[in-house]
Formats: structure tokens, sequence, C-alpha cells
């Protein structure tokens, strides 16, 4: 319990003070260490929040958001169905 709330802690650092690739590589990591790492969508929620700016579309400020929470479903769907699988 205590690693995942520093990697969580390093997330929301990494979140304000990195590109946002940085952020997706350590969520990725994250995604893959925990189980059901849903702090990975929260950070691309964040993402957009701040640098999603005036937007044409409605859609275009969700898109880290959206980038983030697929990721988190193909990386669980990967590890119950072929890494895990008897």
């Amino acid at each position: 319990m205590i690693r995942r709330i520093l990697w969580d802690i390093v997330l929301l650092i990494l979140v304000f003070m990195a590109p946002w690739w940085v952020s997706l590589c350590v969520g990725i990591g994250g995604a893959v260490l925990f189980p059901w790492y849903v702090e990975i969508v929260l950070a691309g929620a964040i993402i957009d929040a701040i640098y999603g700016g005036a937007a044409r579309h409605w859609y275009s400020h969700l898109i880290h958001t959206g980038i983030f929470a697929l990721l988190l479903l193909a990386i669980e769907f990967i590890k119950t169905n072929v890494i895990f699988k008897k």
C-alpha cells in the first residue's frame, strides 16, 4: 500500500512538472505493477484540465483522459488474459 501511495505522489508531481509523455510512462508502469491503477485516468484528466486550453470542439478536452483510460483497459486485459493465463 505504501508503494502505491508513493507511486501516486510521484505521478502527481510529474503531471505538474514534466511533459505528458513522462507522466504516461510512469502511469503505464503503475498500471503494470498495481491492479486497476485508476490514478492514471485521473492524471490524464488533470493534464487535460491544465493544458487543454480553449479548443474548438468539446471532445478535445478529453484526449489525454481517453488515451490514459484506454491504456488502463488494455493493460488490464493483457494482464488477465495473456500474462496470467494458465
